[in-house]
């Protein structure tokens, strides 16, 4: 308004100036254009001054402002500020103080106010007085005081906080400066702060913004962000709140007291007002994310999967938002993997996996937990160079090494399986069934006198660990048994000891055991005697599967490592196919069909 106020002041003072200097003398006609002169020239002779020699020096002085005017009341301002400084150079003494702020307002319509506001400045050095001059000096001011708000917001998003900061606080406001500029001022001034971690005075800023718009969403908002930042969680909920009361749909209010309620542990409410958040704006990731946050944190596996998923769909690529949505994961093929799922639980794992990027190293403990999953799905193969994966990466995961020479051994491949376990129990030296494992390779590799002390280490550990107990009975009575032999002695037998036929003698020696009577003594269940039972023993017992499935307690003289072999006909027929075909299989395959129905 001062703008517009002050241009049609110029225009009448020139009126009245122009009109006195031509009753004295007609100003002269303007110069025609020749078809040899070029429009440059042409141009040229349009910015000259017209001629004022012999005028008295009003006529010539209102001559030279019509001159400048006539661009300025055209709206030529570019114009109007070159002729002014033509006219400057050439007759400084027609200047005056119409010309001046016809010149400051041709600068501010340019967009130039720091010039316009200079320029409206020499007009009161000279006029004090002068009202229009006033008027427009103000106006300028305040133009000049947007555009440095201007230049300070362009820093601001540009990331470039300092300087933005800087320039806000350089902005000099006066008592009539509008309420918006203070505003704006104070506010965004706040949002630098918050960016530059100075929370506490990003907070004050917030404060002096409000009492200029006590109701001002923008602020509202940033307010509680910054108590949300601060920890002061009932202070930031109450402030999320004001903002929802204000307008209940306004997402970032939404999303801001979603995450402020989950970091109060209060996921079910959090999840309610994330739902409402994506009914606010569907399109974007936020509420996606937040929502599927809160369902991790309540075990919502699944569902919070889809939220990440569907956040990464809406453009989220954040570190973040990869790394949650790999756990999420993670934790879904755990969970899938207790209820017995074994193929969802691979595929979350393998989904899992797929997301580690080149430059990361996998998670040992993911890998494992696909190389069981692999396991229990009977991918055998895949499970043992599941578990190597893991101590690739990780050599010291005493569970991986575990679990690998259990395998092993169940493969038969003891000096393997020694290894690894042994390896497992360096990691894990209180671990009693590593141990366990330990002397059942160590005896069936036929090292006696260290499988003996395996499992008397084992006793001192656990002196009511019965597999332990029964192993070493076992272990100790095949030693003296030997020894006997070797000294020549007869050694006294608790029980009757089939006749073996690479023992004519009539015992047993453990050396000359076959490998399928010695995986029977060293599962440690069998009978307390110094020699396994003989297969034909076993051919006459039969029972029902219900009596054979783990935990057990199982019928006396049942080997446990071996159940199936006790189901009746009907029920093994049922559950494992023919007999011969059955024990022709691979080893892992064998464990396999047996783990899926309750035998190993």
């Amino acid at each position: 308004a001062a703008v517009t106020g002050a241009g049609c002041a110029v225009g009448n003072r020139r009126k009245s100036m122009a009109t006195a200097g031509a009753e004295e003398e007609k100003s002269p006609a303007a110069p025609q254009a020749s078809p040899n002169i070029t429009p440059e020239e042409l141009e040229q002779l349009h910015l000259r001054p017209p001629a004022t020699l012999g005028m008295s020096e009003i006529a010539a002085a209102a001559m030279n402002s019509e001159w400048v005017m006539a661009s300025f009341e055209a709206g030529r301002y570019e114009e109007t500020v070159s002729k002014f400084v033509r006219l400057e150079t050439q007759n400084p003494a027609c200047i005056n103080a119409e010309l001046l702020n016809a010149k400051g307002l041709a600068l501010l319509r340019l967009g130039r106010a720091l010039e316009a506001a200079t320029t409206f400045r020499d007009v009161l050095d000279k006029w004090p007085d002068d009202p229009i001059a006033k008027a427009n000096f103000a106006a300028a001011g305040v133009s000049v005081k947007r555009i440095e708000l201007e230049r300070a917001d362009n820093m601001f998003q540009q990331g470039r906080f300092e300087r933005a900061l800087k320039s806000y606080h350089a902005i000099v406001l006066d008592d009539d400066d509008s309420p918006e500029l203070r505003f704006s001022i104070q506010n965004n001034a706040g949002a630098c702060l918050v960016q530059l971690g100075r929370v506490d005075e990003a907070l004050a800023a917030f404060n002096s913004a409000l009492e200029v718009k006590p109701n001002h969403l923008e602020a509202l908002h940033n307010k509680a962000t910054v108590l949300k930042v601060q920890e002061r969680f009932a202070e930031a909920l109450a402030a999320f709140d004001t903002c929802l009361a204000v307008r209940a749909d306004f997402y970032s209010a939404l999303c801001g007291k979603c995450e402020t309620l989950t970091a109060m542990t209060r996921f079910e409410e959090a999840e309610e007002v994330a739902t409402s958040a994506i009914v606010s704006n569907h399109e974007d990731y936020r509420a996606y994310s937040d929502r599927g946050f809160a369902r991790l944190k309540m075990h919502k596996y699944e569902e919070a999967v889809n939220d990440f998923e569907m956040s990464r769909v809406k453009g989220d690529m954040s570190h973040e938002s990869y790394r949650l949505l790999r756990l999420a994961l993670s934790l879904l093929g755990d969970e899938c993997s207790k209820k017995g799922n074994h193929e969802a639980a691979v595929v979350s794992y393998e989904k899992a996996l797929a997301m580690t990027g080149s430059a990361d190293a996998p998670n040992p403990n993911l890998l494992f937990n696909h190389a069981l999953g692999l396991l229990h799905t009977g991918r055998h193969d895949e499970a043992i160079a599941g578990f190597r994966s893991v101590i690739e990466v990780d050599s010291e995961h005493g569970n991986a090494h575990a679990a690998l020479g259990l395998v092993l051994l169940q493969d038969e491949n003891f000096a393997d399986a020694l290894s690894s376990l042994q390896e497992a129990f360096r990691i894990r030296s209180d671990d009693a069934d590593t141990l366990y494992n330990i002397g059942v390779c160590q005896l069936q590799l036929e090292r006696f006198e260290a499988a003996s002390a395996s499992f008397r280490r084992l006793l001192g550990m656990d002196p009511t660990h019965e597999l332990g107990i029964h192993a070493l009975s076992v272990v100790e009575s095949h030693l003296s048994l030997a020894n006997a032999r070797t000294n020549g002695e007869t050694a006294p037998q608790r029980s009757p000891t089939p006749r073996s036929p690479a023992s004519p003698e009539g015992g047993t020696d453990p050396r000359r055991l076959s490998r399928r009577h010695r995986a029977s003594i060293t599962a440690a269940d069998v009978q307390d005697s110094i020699a396994p039972l003989s297969p034909g023993v076993f051919v006459e017992m039969k029972f029902p599967l219900a009596a054979l499935q783990a935990p057990g307690p199982y019928p006396e003289g049942v080997n446990p490592t071996e159940r199936e072999k006790y189901l009746n006909d009907e029920d093994f027929a049922a559950l494992l196919g023919d007999r011969a075909q059955f024990e022709s299989l691979p080893r892992w395959k064998r464990v396999a069909k047996k783990r899926e129905h309750g035998l190993f």
